[in-house]
């Protein structure tokens, strides 16, 4: 998939909206948001710069059943011992380093708790 938002699943927070990935041109990053952003949802996290989403899997995850996604990091951006593993066939709550990157990006209390929200494996 190429930069821009693109749907990735029910946001795990309000439950109404749709997770975005999105690689807004102005902040030369990318980040999943809740398309209810503007109505109330806090749903937000960040990716390291140069993220992109590739493709989702017609598989779905064995944990939550949602499709699995194959993100390319941009390797400078990731710890050395996160650089040589594969992130083309995960899911956020089977996945333990993308948790991992997301807590990095995303190191306040409030980040914190949206990627345990993110990473439960709470099918929703």
């Amino acid at each position: 998939l190429a930069s821009g938002s693109k749907v990735l699943r029910p946001c795990p927070s309000c439950q109404r909206g749709e997770l975005l990935f999105k690689a807004p041109k102005a902040m030369n990053g990318t980040l999943l948001e809740c398309s209810n952003s503007g109505e109330g949802c806090d749903m937000k996290l960040y990716l390291p710069g140069g993220t992109t989403l590739q493709r989702l899997s017609a598989q779905p995850c064995a944990g939550c059943s949602h499709s699995l996604l194959s993100f390319t990091f941009n390797r400078a951006s990731l710890e050395p011992r996160l650089r040589m593993h594969p992130y083309d066939a995960c899911c956020f709550c089977s996945e333990p380093n993308l948790a991992e990157i997301l807590r990095d990006c995303n190191d306040t209390a409030d980040g914190r708790r949206r990627v345990a929200l993110l990473c439960s494996r709470d099918p929703r």
